[in-house]
């Protein structure tokens, strides 16, 4: 989506996958997303990559009214968080604004005021852990699915017979896995939510959207 249609509500993402994920999940919620793109309740930017998302965070802010950012903590969770508070005590202190930022994230997605501005921070999965998106959307999968921890299983298999995937994608492999054994196979994320493969509901997925309708005042 582009950013120039609504400058006064920003959400920076990594890419598509957040960005039709978080569509999906908060349109579930009660949030619509007309085709007209003029008419978003926000708009939902995809970075293509974390250093470009913090590169349109830095200049987002200086338009936005309420801005946020997602990104993946990854393996580097406390360096995610410090790249991010860099850029808003930088934009405070040329701007000659009040910050006070928390000295680890909020579980529940940090929300802090830099003069007029509200600015929110979620780093995937919970806030608190090191992970990416796809942990985030393990705790979607259904409780009571039989088929995810098999799926966990074949990729096991898998690396044992010699697959190439790191350990960070490990996650990922597992999701791409199990969401080829649904209806129909091999659905995007923000689609695989659409069509319920994913709960909407979980303590997880209500708490990500509690911090988005805060955040955007929806």
């Amino acid at each position: 989506m582009s950013s120039a249609r609504n400058p006064s509500k920003h959400l920076i993402v990594e890419g598509k996958d957040d960005q039709y994920a978080i569509i999906h999940l908060t349109e579930k919620h009660g949030i619509d997303w007309p085709k007209d793109q003029r008419q978003v309740p926000v708009q939902i930017v995809d970075a293509e990559g974390c250093e470009k998302a913090l590169e349109k965070f830095s200049v987002s802010i200086k338009s936005s009214e309420r801005i946020g950012i997602v990104l993946d903590a990854d393996f580097e969770f406390s360096n995610r968080w410090q790249a991010i508070c860099d850029r808003l005590n930088k934009f405070a202190t040329e701007n000659n604004e009040t910050l006070n930022i928390p000295q680890k994230p909020d579980p529940a997605g940090t929300i802090i005021q830099i003069g007029k501005r509200t600015v929110g921070i979620w780093l995937m999965p919970d806030n608190e852990s090191p992970g990416k998106l796809e942990d985030f959307l393990k705790t979607l999968v259904p409780p009571t699915d039989c088929c995810w921890d098999y799926a966990g299983q074949a990729v096991e298999t898998a690396c044992a017979l010699g697959a190439q995937f790191s350990d960070l994608d490990r996650i990922k492999v597992h999701i791409y896995t199990w969401l080829a054994w649904q209806e129909e196979p091999g659905r995007p994320f923000g689609t695989a939510i659409k069509a319920a493969y994913f709960s909407h509901d979980t303590p997880e997925a209500l708490l990500f959207v509690k911090w988005f309708k805060q955040l955007f005042e929806i």
